[in-house]
């Protein structure tokens, strides 16, 4: 039976910044791949399995070798059983990538010479998981075995979860650090609004901003989406890209530059109708996104992201 959400929804994989770059860090492999999409839904799964399954990651492994005239020879994820016999085989897709019975009896061909009793199929956004024996049979989340049922969600407000997952710079300000992995776990992990990851490109600049973003409605524009995230730009410093979209078409990007200390900068608002560069009042932004995480606590997402698109809004679809 096909989950609604994915165990991986809320899990986001580990990055390592090199020259600039993102990229992916496999725990297990203790390496660093470039940015692809499949690999992206691996990792994610991945973090599942560490921070929310009973699985020890002494029986986890990626990359496992196969028969390479059954697929390409290799297996996403394989989980052993206590004896360290395979036991789940996780094949990953990527996320635009639907998953259906077909994809299913892929996953079981190739499973001929694992012969895992259980195999899930995945793009990171919704599952297909089967119990193979005697036959397969499609199973509901509720029926899931215990070792990786899906429980409460996974939250985290340490700064060094958003800080090794390319949110966050190394070494900013504690308080400012504190403040924003408390809006990070509001809008990532405790509400239910989608997220993708995204490519924008930063008109009369060389910039692109590549990386996970939350997506919510436009307050008074049921015809509009945004898009919200803050990544790592450099040592210490971190930038908030915001965009607009209506009827699919980009209305206006926003970034604020974030210094070392928490402080916001260089805010630029570029309005798709005239390309012209815009100076914004970022004062309502600002103040959302610092609230202290002490003030933050115990706030439900739900109040906390109404707020901010509608700061978002005014900026991003009426260049305000």
């Amino acid at each position: 039976m096909q989950n609604k959400r994915s165990v991986a929804f809320g899990h986001f994989p580990r990055i390592r910044i090199q020259d600039g770059e993102h990229l992916l860090w496999n725990p297990l492999k203790k390496q660093a791949f470039r940015q692809r999409p499949e690999e992206r839904v691996r990792l994610q799964l991945l973090e599942y399995l560490i921070l929310q399954s009973s699985i020890p990651t002494s029986r986890i492994a990626t990359e496992t070798a196969v028969p390479s005239r059954y697929s390409r020879g290799r297996t996403d994820i394989l989980c052993h059983d206590p004896d360290f016999q395979p036991w789940l085989l996780i094949e990953c897709k990527a996320d635009n990538v639907k998953i259906g019975p077909k994809t299913a009896l892929q996953s079981a061909h190739y499973n001929r010479h694992i012969s895992a009793p259980y195999i899930m199929m995945s793009n990171g956004i919704q599952d297909l998981l089967f119990d193979m024996s005697p036959k397969p049979v499609a199973l509901e989340p509720s029926g899931y075995p215990p070792e990786i049922k899906p429980g409460f969600p996974f939250t985290s407000m340490e700064p060094s979860y958003w800080t090794g997952r390319g949110f966050l710079p190394e070494n900013m300000d504690s308080d400012a650090a504190s403040a924003l992995s408390a809006l990070l776990c509001h809008l990532f992990h405790q509400s239910g609004e989608s997220r993708s990851y995204l490519t924008l490109n930063a008109p009369h600049e060389s910039k692109v901003y590549t990386h996970f973003y939350l997506l919510t409605n436009a307050p008074g524009s049921p015809d509009s989406l945004l898009a919200f995230t803050v990544m790592a730009a450099g040592p210490g410093d971190a930038v908030i890209v915001a965009a607009g979209n209506r009827r699919k078409k980009i209305t206006g990007i926003l970034t604020i530059a974030i210094d070392q200390s928490g402080t916001f900068h260089s805010p630029e608002l570029i309005m798709a109708e005239n390309d012209n560069i815009i100076t914004p009042d970022i004062s309502p932004v600002e103040q959302i996104c610092l609230e202290p995480s002490s003030a933050r606590a115990g706030k439900p997402a739900e109040n906390i992201i109404p707020k901010l698109a509608r700061a978002l809004e005014e900026l991003l679809l009426h260049g305000k």
